[in-house]
């Protein structure tokens, strides 16, 4: 029997932007040895919608009710049981051809993987980060360099092994969006792990900057930063 892949994307009125990922997995992933399947959570119940893939098993998965990032991508990983999983958020796009056969040879436990991410433009994103830190952050809305090692990739495009992602019992459903990716990165790297960017696949995000523009999402960052810096401290836990 053939190893899986599990490809998990959370879909927040976004049904335009999974299809065109879905266009480009079908156009320029290709996938060997293993068996590829993709996993797509309708969180806000886009009924007249069914995503169209011609290569690999695609699955829609509605809920019922919304639910953050990490339950999202949580729920996914419980019902594939992959033995590598991969996060991606709806607004990447897969331009060029890439063998996923040849990534997963590269991948190791207690190793969280991610392309490089690259602007329409072709420059290289922010995706890499340093330490979060209440300085980093006002560094950061300024345009300043950040302090510190890296510490963190965006949430973005994420690889696991099986074994990496249940050894960090998944994302933290206490967030409901934002900071999920930076709070598992720093666990892996509390339990030794490491961190590491695909040397030869980028992919191109077209970021979409919701705290920016949106209260609700603003609080939604606001309220996990707040979270993070308590899980810092040692006063809340993964589980609460």
């Amino acid at each position: 029997m053939k190893k899986k892949i599990c490809f998990s994307i959370v879909s927040h009125h976004q049904s335009d932007l999974v299809n065109l990922l879905l266009m480009d997995i079908d156009k320029n992933v290709s996938v060997k040895e293993y068996d590829l399947e993709i996993i797509i959570t309708d969180n806000f119940g886009e009924k007249d919608w069914e995503p169209s893939i011609t290569c690999y098993n695609c699955d829609k998965v509605t809920n019922l009710r919304k639910k953050g990032f990490g339950s999202n991508h949580n729920a996914a990983f419980e019902k594939s049981n992959p033995d590598f999983f991969f996060v991606i958020n709806p607004d990447v796009r897969i331009t060029s051809p890439i063998f996923f056969d040849v990534l997963i040879m590269e991948m190791e436990d207690q190793t969280i993987y991610t392309p490089k991410i690259i602007n329409k433009s072709g420059g290289l994103e922010d995706f890499s980060r340093k330490e979060l830190t209440l300085l980093n952050l006002v560094r950061r809305r300024f345009g300043l360099q950040e302090s510190g090692s890296l510490s963190w990739f965006a949430g973005i495009f994420h690889g696991y092994t099986a074994s990496t992602f249940e050894s960090l019992q998944g994302f933290d459903p206490g967030y409901f969006m934002y900071v999920e990716d930076t709070d598992i990165c720093y666990r892996n790297q509390s339990m030794g792990g490491n961190l590491k960017v695909f040397d030869n696949f980028k992919v191109v995000h077209n970021a979409q900057r919701q705290t920016l523009r949106r209260l609700r999402h603003a609080k939604w960052h606001i309220a996990s930063l707040g979270r993070f810096f308590l899980k810092k401290l040692g006063l809340i836990s993964v589980s609460t």
